[in-house]
């Protein structure tokens, strides 16, 4: 199974997540994954045994997307599931949305490390996902209450 996993920055702490996430998928049979970022220029390279894909960021500033370049659609052609980081943010729900119709199944993961968008909660936006991956129980209770998808706490 290709999992990629989506992330608005790197280097920072939720790229630092999204890499432990792809390392743990690695050790087990049957899992390729990747990292892909965004940044200030284009980079390609590993870190702690994980491909990392480092896309230029082409939104302008205080872009509603969040980090945006027209390639990912792209470097995610050919991956199982996207595993979205900051999901509740806006960087995750333009995502979610954009990629929705990819034929990947789609999973988030919040660490808080930008507001909610207030449907990501409320409008139930984050329905939209196949599941969910939470660093705490906390975590999971404030992200989605009432989820009905797949989830799972991965501290």
């Amino acid at each position: 199974m290709r999992v990629a996993h989506l992330t608005p920055f790197f280097p920072d702490g939720g790229a630092r997540l999204a890499r432990d996430y792809a390392r743990a998928l690695n050790r087990v049979a049957g899992f390729e994954t990747r990292v892909i970022a965004f940044g200030p220029d284009d980079a390609e390279f590993r870190s702690g045994g994980v491909d990392i894909r480092v896309l230029r960021d082409e939104a302008p500033a205080g872009a509603a997307t969040g980090p945006f370049s027209p390639r990912v659609r792209a470097e995610l052609g050919g991956f199982d599931l996207v595993h979205v980081h900051d999901a509740l943010g806006r960087f995750g729900a333009y995502w979610l949305a954009t990629l929705r119709g990819s034929g990947a199944a789609l999973a988030g993961t919040h660490r808080g490390e930008a507001p909610p968008v207030e449907w990501m909660i409320r409008g139930r936006g984050v329905e939209l996902f196949d599941g969910l991956v939470s660093v705490s129980d906390y975590a999971r209770d404030v992200m989605a209450p009432g989820f009905r998808g797949l989830e799972a706490v991965l501290p």
